[in-house]
């Protein structure tokens, strides 16, 4: 099963317009933009898919915007370079969340990163959409804000089998 650039696009739409669904969060000034932090290894080995990624991102901020935004207020994405480190992709995550705008967070995009966001963002009740596939990051128990946008290890493997018994009559 081939994934086009469409599909990287839409999902990474649907991850941004899911991000800016209403959650608890501090009164603030209705005029104020909705900050999303976006963790992206946009240097570095794994920063080939993260450029895809990230256009899809800016491509669906700049489409929202131009369509009045989400109840008025604008998107703003602050994006922090974690050269796919898991230790920077930590020390991002901590700079992104802005006092009263109420926290959202969109990637990491490599698993070894999101293996080490994800329970501070569980802890902290921090939505966080990612398109990692590895399986542990999808427990709906220990992470109930978690949402993968890709499918799972398990996903590919058997649909990977399937074809090979399939193509080999």
């Amino acid at each position: 099963m081939a994934i086009s650039r469409r599909d990287v696009l839409l999902g990474s739409a649907g991850a941004v317009g899911a991000a800016t669904f209403s959650f608890p969060k501090p009164a603030i000034a209705q005029s104020e933009p909705i900050k999303i932090g976006w963790l992206a290894a946009m240097t570095g080995p794994s920063s080939a898919p993260t450029i895809g990624f990230n256009r899809g991102v800016i491509f669906a901020v700049d489409a929202i915007n131009s369509a009045g935004g989400v109840k008025g207020r604008k998107i703003e994405v602050v994006t922090r370079d974690t050269q796919g480190d898991p230790t920077k992709a930590v020390n991002a995550n901590a700079g992104i969340d802005q006092p009263g705008q109420g926290p959202r967070d969109l990637g990491p995009v490599n698993s070894g990163e999101a293996l080490a966001t994800t329970p501070i963002m569980a802890r902290a009740k921090m939505p966080d959409i990612h398109p990692c596939v590895v399986e542990s990051l999808i427990d709906t128990t220990k992470f109930p804000n978690a949402f993968r946008m890709a499918p799972s290890n398990s996903q590919w493997d058997d649909a990977s089998a399937t074809t090979a018994s399939t193509s080999s009559r």
